[in-house]
């Protein structure tokens, strides 16, 4: 029964709420899985070609460097034409994020906010933007993913993940709800906390866990 209303009333409801599309990508997922190989090439030439075309007409930098490379944005191969364009070095992408020339022009229109990646081995990080649109198919593909492990939304498991302050923010604690989700802080861990988390997957049968692997590996 939870897991029907997960899927069916909850998550359509926070969605809806929220304004976002998470519950409705992943279904779109689980359908599109199936698809032959005909169909999915179909769809990701059509998506290439969308972002293609929204770069060439909104954004500076891809404008001009698709311009530099001879990139033929009427022909009718876009992979092809792909080939012409020189990889992207982490350095460029900087300097254009710097002079806001990566930034599309109509941004205003999407809802978004800045990512940072860790620096990698550079220690530097890496700026990018993220869209709502963007997130939300994140979202959808990791929940996927967890079902290729026999993982249903809304059967409970739990989270043995790191989270800043003690309780986790108000917003966590809500999807944590929805989803059926118990986290316990792994910036935290002692024994105390493995305890807790024990007695936890004992009381409730839990059978799905998400975790850091060296967490989990501590812990066993």
């Amino acid at each position: 029964m939870r897991v029907f209303l997960t899927n069916n009333l909850f998550f359509p409801l926070a969605d809806f709420i929220r304004k976002r599309k998470v519950i409705k990508n992943y279904k779109q997922l689980l359908k599109s899985q199936w698809f032959n190989s005909i169909q999915l090439r179909e769809i990701q030439e059509q998506k290439l070609r969308e972002i293609i075309t929204h770069c060439n007409l909104n954004v500076p930098f891809y404008k001009e460097r698709m311009k530099k490379s001879g990139f033929d944005i009427d022909s009718n191969n876009y992979l092809k034409e792909l080939e012409k364009i020189p990889v992207l070095e982490r350095e460029e992408i900087r300097k254009a994020f710097a002079s806001k020339t990566i930034l599309a022009k109509n941004i205003e229109e999407y809802q978004t906010k800045e990512q940072k990646t860790s620096g990698s081995s550079t220690g530097e990080p890496l700026s990018t933007m993220e869209d709502n649109l963007t997130a939300d198919l994140g979202r959808a593909s990791f929940y996927r993913g967890l079902k290729w492990a026999n993982w249903e939304l809304g059967e409970p498991s739990v989270k043995l993940w790191g989270q800043r302050s003690p309780k986790g923010t108000l917003k966590l604690r809500l999807a944590n709800k929805i989803i059926n989700w118990e986290t316990f802080n792994a910036f935290s861990m002692d024994d105390d906390l493995f305890l807790k988390f024990y007695n936890y997957l004992i009381e409730n049968k839990v059978q799905h866990i998400y975790s850091y692997v060296s967490t989990l590996v501590q812990f066993i």
